[in-house]
């Protein structure tokens, strides 16, 4: 009698610290360190000039006087199909099932790298500092160099519940 009550003491002990060191991991992902998703994706969408993960043969002219030969559309189509793999190599991890083709797409993706070169400059991030940092939410201050001026985005990051991307929304600060 005596050693049944010593194991279930001795495996609810085990318990308590198995538990204890389980929610000490789960705690240590909401840390005060932008996570490692968070700055592959910040160092992708604002570097430029990156021709692999912008293809300016993506862009089209739309308007009522724009031509477009089927042919052009053969070659922006091409051409997206290999920026997207590229994206898909460099930060298809850190995101969301769909959720990647919806920030290139939908989101600011290629904002930053397109702007870069339709205006012919170069973008780079300095430093990047946590605003703000939940289970499902994070957000990051970057200092961006964009043609030699320098500009702060404030850049939110929604995760799933499997830590993955799921929405990247970003806002000038003035």
């Amino acid at each position: 009698m005596k050693r049944n009550y010593l194991k279930k003491t001795c495996l609810a002990g085990l318990t308590v610290v198995l538990l204890s060191t389980l929610t000490a991991c789960a705690l240590s992902d909401t840390s005060n360190e932008i996570s490692e998703p968070a700055k592959r994706v910040i160092e992708a969408m604002m570097t430029a000039p990156n021709e692999e993960l912008f293809n300016p043969d993506c862009i089209t002219n739309i308007g009522l006087e724009a031509e477009f030969s089927p042919e052009d559309s053969d070659k922006s189509a091409e051409a997206w199909d290999e920026m997207e793999g590229n994206w898909e190599k460099e930060v298809g991890d850190c995101f969301a099932e769909g959720k990647l083709d919806e920030f290139l797409t939908e989101g600011p993706g290629t904002l930053w790298l397109g702007n870069a070169y339709v205006s012919d400059t170069e973008v780079s991030v300095g430093e990047m500092t946590l605003q703000e940092k939940s289970e499902n939410t994070e957000q990051v201050l970057v200092n961006l160099q964009n043609g030699g001026e320098t500009e702060e985005v404030l850049v939110t990051f929604q995760y799933d519940d499997d830590s993955l991307i799921t929405s990247v929304i970003f806002e000038e600060q003035s």
